[in-house]
């Protein structure tokens, strides 16, 4: 009578999968090893993905690369590419499949067909079942222990955890637990296993080093449906779908730490690979509330056109699969931008820079304030490159584009467009050429640019007494003035150009000082610009420079 009262008080939208009772999905009933990301979570549906009928269960490779989904409707599961966001094959399995489970290999899915009373078992590198184990009562949840030797399989009309050999799939024991016993999870660490019963609306503890021996029970919500754990296994996320809320148990004292409302009739729940958050997907009124672990509030709500009964992360963080009414949504992370390096470039553009941050997959653009878009733009997940466009002088926030909107603008985005500065540096030598007749100078000017910009003209000019002859092969002279024009110098690039000077057989008294005159850009050092070289000559046979 007690079991009556309580599938009665279960809420109109589970009317469809009232009889599953615990269809939670194997990614929010298993704990994930933690990573160190700290991206902001998936926040926008950037695609849905056309599933089986009545979608109630899902798992992630462990690469992440495919989706398996439990589609109770139709007795199959389609196994998605999470890259292309398709279908690549719908593999029959047992009547009413309603969670699954992968091996921490990713070489077989265990499926618990609960109207079957079996469990089949599918090869990942075929896409076929390759086994149905029998001998169930009524499957309701399936896990794999972390070293990948065992499955516990919960059955919910015998009271009991079947615990399997992956080896042979033969049976290792039978464990007692509580009253319909439904989602199941094991700890990273393989230590303790977890699962909830919807009939007595509590949390069984088993200590998996003592064949699974019951440690205790804690009180959760009414209508407890599934379940998930923080990555290093403090804390168990428990979904009331009678009571639009989601419990949080404390593992290690075993109490309630938290009772966090959410949204209508709560089934799914997964947490984050990184355990910043957990996500609970609300079948009453097709939302997803997002938790902040560390708060134990909600801080957002996301709109699932498509319905949400469950939901799972990604590994990287990348993106959340919901399931509803025939389908996957794909929920994907606004972008941000964390930092930008080099931080500033020239207003000419052309400057190379990376873009650092989190949300970046599939980005369409990259763009540079007003300056508009970038060119040549390469994205990872967590990085792009692009070439910065000409600009006016001044910062702009450079800001990333997806198809799931675009970086909000920050200081962390900061790029300055400056004015292009090149530091052309002037050096003169003389070389003395004695002799009776014929004697004579050779000056060598080298004209280099320091940069940081392109030198786009140099103009070096080495005036000369009036009256004194002078020839030069690649400079122009005109009334004893040396003129020497340079055209484009890279950064750390230099070119010479050269002049004489005849020396008489009564000598000469002569200093030459060469001077950038003029030049494009701007140079930031005159202190390098000029340079002199003094040469004396008693007679021709005889000159000193210095």
């Amino acid at each position: 009578m007690q079991n009556t009262r309580r599938v009665l008080r279960l809420p109109a939208v589970l009317t469809a999968v009232s009889t599953l009772l615990l269809g939670s999905t194997a990614a929010s009933v298993t704990s994930a090893a933690a990573t160190p990301a700290a991206a902001p979570p998936p926040t926008v549906v950037t695609a849905t993905v056309p599933v089986g009928a009545g979608p109630i269960g899902e798992a992630l490779a462990p690469d992440g690369s495919r989706l398996y989904v439990a589609n109770s409707g139709d007795n199959t599961v389609s196994v998605v590419d999470t890259a292309r966001a398709a279908v690549l094959a719908t593999i029959p399995v047992g009547p009413q499949p309603v969670a699954l489970a992968l091996t921490p290999d990713g070489r077989r899915v265990y499926v618990a067909d609960k109207g079957g009373n079996a469990v089949s078992v599918i090869d990942t590198a075929s896409a076929t079942v390759t086994a149905t184990l029998t001998g169930f009562a009524q499957p309701q949840g399936v896990a794999v222990s972390p070293d990948g030797t065992q499955v516990l399989v919960s059955n919910n009309d015998s009271n009991t955890v079947s615990v399997l050999s992956t080896a042979d799939h033969t049976l290792v024991r039978t464990d007692p637990v509580g009253d319909r016993p439904g989602a199941l999870a094991i700890s990273s660490d393989g230590h303790y296993a977890y699962l909830v019963s919807p009939f007595t609306d509590t949390l069984t503890v088993l200590d998996r080093t003592r064949t699974d021996a019951v440690l205790g029970t804690v009180p959760v919500g009414p209508q407890s449906f599934a379940l998930a754990l923080s990555p290093d296994g403090s804390r168990a996320y428990v979904t009331d779908s009678a009571g639009a809320a989601v419990t949080v148990v404390d593992t290690a004292s075993r109490t309630v730490a938290a009772t966090v409302a959410v949204g209508g009739s709560p089934l799914g729940v997964s947490v984050s690979p990184d355990g910043a958050y957990a996500y609970v997907a609300n079948a009453g009124d097709g939302t997803v509330s997002v938790l902040s672990t560390a708060t134990q509030t909600v801080g957002a709500t996301l709109v699932v056109p498509a319905g949400a009964v469950a939901v799972g992360f990604a590994p990287d963080l990348l993106h959340a699969y919901v399931l509803g009414n025939g389908q996957v949504s794909v929920v994907t992370p606004v972008p941000a931008v964390t930092a930008v390096s080099p931080s500033s470039g020239f207003t000419t553009g052309g400057t190379v820079v990376t873009i650092s941050g989190s949300g970046f997959s599939g980005a369409t653009a990259v763009t540079f304030g007003a300056a508009g878009p970038a060119s040549a733009v390469s994205c990872t997940a967590n990085s792009c490159t692009a070439v910065a466009p000409p600009g006016a002088a001044g910062t702009v926030d450079v800001r990333v584009t997806t198809p799931a909107g675009t970086s909000a603008i920050g200081a962390a985005d900061h790029f300055s467009y400056l004015l292009p500065t090149a530091d052309v540096s002037v050096g003169l030598a003389a070389n003395p050429v004695p002799a009776l007749l014929g004697a004579h100078i050779d000056y060598t000017l080298t004209i280099a640019n320091h940069g940081p910009a392109t030198a786009d003209s140099t103009t070096v000019s080495a005036p000369l007494p009036l009256g004194t002859t002078v020839s030069s092969p690649d400079c122009t002279v005109t009334r004893a003035t040396v003129s020497c024009a340079v055209g484009p110098l890279a950064n750390g690039a230099s070119v010479t150009r050269h002049f004489t000077v005849p020396v008489g057989l009564l000598g000469i008294n002569l200093t030459v000082t060469a001077t950038r005159t003029a030049g494009s850009p701007a140079d930031p050092n005159p202190a390098n610009d000029s340079a002199a070289r003094s040469c004396t000559a008693f007679t021709s046979l005889f000159i000193s420079c210095h």
